[in-house]
């Protein structure tokens, strides 16, 4: 639990530092697991190290594990009702904002933050290049 507890505070740590911010960082798993999403909420695309991605995408591949992955049996057209960030599954689509950079508000519990907060920064920044090409 100490290493999680380490690496969550490691991204956090960096996320604060591009925003500028400090924020004290709360002591439970949840909570850091909270601040950690709210930060990527706010997130503005830009380069960022190796050293982050890698804590980010340890920290979000735990969360999946605890989430549960569900795999589809059935082909076809299918409805699904649930954590849509839970389904194995090639693509996802969302009516997205203009900008396709999630929703800015920290923690709001929208499709597009959930989505957004499960797959990682890296997907806000390659959803701005796509937008400025």
């Amino acid at each position: 639990m100490m290493n999680r507890l380490a690496n969550i505070d490691k991204v956090v740590g960096h996320l604060m530092e591009d925003e500028g911010v400090r924020y004290r960082v709360p002591t439970s798993l949840a909570e850091r697991q909270r601040l950690m999403r709210a930060l990527m909420n706010v997130w503005q695309p830009h380069p960022v190290s190796q050293e982050l991605l890698e804590a980010q995408d340890r920290e979000l591949q735990r969360q999946r594990e605890e989430k549960g992955v569900v795999e589809l049996e059935e082909e076809g057209l299918l409805l699904w009702q649930g954590d849509i960030t839970r389904l194995k599954v090639d693509a996802i689509v969302n009516a997205a904002n203009s900008q396709m950079l999630g929703c800015w508000v920290p923690l709001h519990n929208c499709i597009d933050n959930c989505i957004h907060s499960a797959a990682g920064i890296q997907l806000r920044a390659e959803c701005d290049q796509l937008m400025k090409a």
